[in-house]
């Protein structure tokens, strides 16, 4: 699974900013809950959050001979493995199986909504919004990631 940051833009308070900073230096997670009025602001916040490319496993539905690392042979076909299995469901993917009078033919891939997405619908009822900030995931990440998150982060607590 891949890491992607999603950028929002909404109004954060000193404690916040102040939480947000500790949540990045010890590679935690913290909640965080936006008021209606908080929604829309200038605070630019990058949000990292894993992301799952179906394309790259089309092998996975096709009679392809190369797999990717993420699969292991079982028998004469190919699963996900343990690790990508348990990450995809750790970080709310589904695989649904798709079954007809043969058996099990493909799977469909649910994928939860991004931060984003939540924050555009949460705008649009006019609703409180809130989300778990996960710098944890930084840990394995890319060093240019890494480097984007921490610029981010400088830059909301100067502000």
């Amino acid at each position: 699974m891949d890491l992607k940051l999603n950028e929002i833009n909404v109004t954060l308070s000193k404690d916040q900013k102040e939480s947000i900073l500790i949540a990045f230096l010890n590679r935690r997670k913290i909640s965080l809950y936006f008021s209606n009025d908080a929604l829309i602001g200038n605070d630019t916040l990058l949000v990292p959050e894993k992301s799952f490319e179906w394309d790259k496993y089309e092998q996975f539905l096709s009679n392809k001979e190369n797999f990717s690392e993420s699969f292991v042979p079982y028998g004469n076909d190919y699963i996900l493995c343990k690790e990508t299995f348990s990450e995809m469901i750790d970080n709310g993917f589904l695989l649904v199986p798709s079954i007809n009078d043969e058996g099990v033919k493909s799977f469909r891939l649910f994928t939860p909504p991004t931060v984003v997405e939540r924050l555009i619908k949460a705008r649009k009822w006019n609703t409180s919004f809130c989300f778990i900030l996960d710098y944890s995931l930084l840990t394995n990440s890319s060093h240019s990631c890494k480097c984007s998150v921490f610029k981010n982060v400088a830059k909301i607590e100067n502000s």
